[in-house]
């Protein structure tokens, strides 16, 4: 079924034009009562939550930017954000209150959608993929806040005037409803084919239930959660529905968006959708890698150090290095050289190398047309490598990784390994420890600057999340006046492990006062 989309504003739904998309102009306002009655009312109100998921404050750059750079894995000059990059995040800071603003609202629409298409009458096959993709929404942004702020109100109903206001819900009662939205999903949502661009399919929902486990799997060996995320993530393997791009690089370019390897990617059009601001926030200021520019990129989100020599140091000569980073120099679009780590002339300003991921030759004045990859098949391999060998040691989980890495050392995408194609070589010969360290290293080179570094330093635990800091502070060259300090006392560390819930939602919600505040905030 090619499911067509409307634009329609109703309730609490806003008006949205998803990229690749049919898009019509709205015809007027639709009583929030009656939409569901039909296929196209019940169509458009899935379009108004997207079109909340892809606000600029959410997966427009909002998410993105909170969480790299609250990761300890990204650098920033920006005034705003400074308390978040340094680790020192306050409940009052526009990145926690915008991103937690956001998260609700989507979650908000994605309720009355699913409200509404309960008692809906439409044909069964629309009416199950509309509830799919609404359940696969929900879990989407409820594993996105329970993993940066822990306990969360957990809203599966709008708010109303007999309950206007919600709590902090623990933990494992929101983990358990993304469980159970997920294995929603699974059932209601088609195998893929005829859906729209950018619209999850069934194995999306085993993807992402497959790290909803494997992330309460924790540093756990023992923990059930390891076979039960084995259970998820070998059905998308066998399904063949993903296969890795080949090359690298071309999951960056523009023109190939959508491709073979994307389980759930955002939309943005800079055409009359969507759009974001990836590339401002992302890219270098006034650069070749912008040269249709009305106004520059901000250069705000930069990659600290110890991050790229950790990647070069690993893999020298691994083509993933010009296809992820900014490094030595760049030329502006005068034709001046501005020179950056590690290059030793690099000014302090400039000591920072950037992701090139979301570079966009038509970016203009602040809008981009890079969308943006929240779950991708290599991400799926890593967790299978990853999750085999906690639950058997390395020998099969060889196979999953050294997929990754044969399409690393392949810069000519020709799908084989020419003599000069020699890094990264394929593992072998580790024991379950040094694959254990090695594979949480490799998820942050082969996905560093897609949002996962947050969470992938966290989820480990606190032992874990020190050792990180701790290795980012002993880097070789630390100069205190331009890098980041980190701190490394246990009482810190454990308060790292989550975001500050923010202080809007403590000043509105009269069910959360600030003794509900995370631990350290």
């Amino acid at each position: 079924m090619k499911m067509k989309l409307y634009s329609v504003s109703f309730a609490l739904i806003a008006f949205c034009s998803c990229k690749k998309m049919i898009k019509e102009k709205p015809q007027g306002f639709v009583n929030s009562q009656t939409i569901f009655a039909t296929e196209s009312g019940a169509e458009a109100a899935l379009v108004g939550c997207y079109s909340h998921l892809s606000t600029y404050y959410y997966f427009g750059i909002g998410y993105e930017q909170f969480l790299s750079e609250g990761s300890g894995t990204f650098w920033t000059n920006q005034a705003a954000a400074l308390p978040v990059a340094h680790l020192a995040a306050l409940s009052t800071d526009a990145l926690v209150n915008n991103t937690w603003r956001e998260s609700y609202a989507t979650i908000n629409s994605v309720n009355s959608l699913i409200d509404g298409m309960e008692g809906s009458n439409i044909t069964p096959a629309v009416k199950n993929q509309v509830l799919g993709e609404g359940y696969f929404l929900r879990a989407v942004v409820y594993f996105n806040n329970v993993r940066t702020w822990g306990a969360v109100p957990l809203w599966l109903h709008a708010p109303s005037s007999t309950q206007p206001y919600m709590a902090r819900t623990s933990e494992d009662s929101v983990y358990n409803q993304v469980i159970s939205d997920l294995q929603q999903a699974e059932k209601l949502l088609p195998v893929p084919g005829g859906q729209a661009v950018g619209h999850p399919h069934k194995w999306a929902a085993y993807s992402l239930l497959a790290k909803v486990y494997m992330t309460l799997a924790g540093n756990d060996q023992s923990s059930p959660y390891w076979q039960k995320a084995y259970d998820e993530a070998i059905q998308v393997y066998n399904s063949k529905a993903y296969s890795l791009v080949l090359p690298f690089k071309d999951l960056w370019d523009v023109t190939k968006e959508n491709s073979k390897e994307s389980i759930f990617e955002l939309q943005f059009n800079m055409s009359g959708g969507s759009s974001n601001g990836l590339t401002q926030s992302f890219m270098p200021s006034n650069s070749t890698y912008t040269p249709n520019q009305k106004t520059s990129p901000l250069a705000r989100v930069r990659v600290h150090k110890v991050i790229f020599n950790d990647f070069v140091n690993q893999y020298p000569g691994d083509p993933r290095i010009n296809a992820t980073f900014i490094y030595n120099s760049y030329k502006s679009n005068t034709g001046a050289t501005t020179n950056l780590y590690p290059n030793p002339a690099a000014s302090a300003a400039n000591g920072y190398p950037y992701i090139l991921k979301y570079a966009d030759p038509n970016y203009i004045s602040s809008v981009s047309n890079s969308n943006f990859i929240y779950l991708r098949y290599a991400d799926v391999l890593l967790m299978l490598a990853e999750i085999e060998n906690e639950l058997h040691g390395p020998d099969q989980a060889y196979s999953y990784i050294n997929e990754v890495m044969a399409r690393a050392r392949d810069a000519n995408g020709n799908g084989a390994t020419d003599a000069s194609e020699t890094a990264p070589a394929d593992w072998s010969g580790m024991t379950q420890g040094e694959f254990r360290q090695r594979i949480m290293l490799e998820r942050r080179i082969e996905l560093l600057g897609e949002a996962h570094e947050f969470y992938d330093t966290r989820r480990r635990g606190v032992d874990y999340l020190k050792a990180f800091l701790q290795h980012h502070n002993a880097m070789p060259g630390f100069n205190a006046t331009n890098d980041f300090l980190f701190p490394t006392d246990d009482a810190s560390v454990k308060r790292l492990l989550l975001m500050p819930i923010p202080s809007d939602e403590i000043n509105a919600n009269l069910l959360i006062t600030p003794d509900d505040q995370n631990f350290g905030y």
